[in-house]
């Protein structure tokens, strides 16, 4: 399994909080789909103000990485940030959940990515267009 870089502060964290907290859920006998972790992050992220401060030459960089496809989700990403601009948290949060709803389909990390765990990064995330359905569950042993 992948882990996540180490960082005492910003997203990194925040997210790494919220996946504990799944843990917790996942404790309880529950399961949990990660396409609403990956869009209530996106969401977070853009209500923060996170996004924002994405730096535009590290996008196209990203994207010469990973191809036309990825250069299209940048330029995307950047018009989505543009008009997010001055309007109300509200309408950001909408703006944000017609992005990523209008391009995302569910699938398995087997079938997307070939392997049964692989954390994408944004990037390559965007590129194949889809949401990993992740079932969150932990052994009986640490129950």
């Amino acid at each position: 399994m992948n882990t996540l870089p180490t960082n005492n502060s910003g997203p990194v964290t925040k997210f790494r909080k919220v996946t504990m907290g799944l843990s917790s859920i996942a404790a309880d006998g529950l399961s949990f789909d990660f396409k609403q972790l990956g869009v209530a992050v996106l969401v977070l992220a853009v209500m923060a103000g996170v996004v924002h401060a994405w730096n535009p030459d590290l996008m196209r960089r990203s994207a010469t990485l990973y191809g036309p496809a990825a250069t299209r989700v940048t330029v995307d990403i950047q018009a989505l940030l543009q008009s997010n601009a001055g309007l109300s948290e509200a309408d950001r949060v909408t703006n944000t959940n017609i992005f990523i709803n209008g391009r995302l389909i569910q699938d398995l990390d087997k079938n997307v990515w070939g392997v049964e765990d692989y954390w994408a990064s944004p990037m390559e995330f965007f590129q194949r267009s889809v949401v990993i359905v992740k079932i969150l569950r932990l052994p009986n042993t640490m129950l």
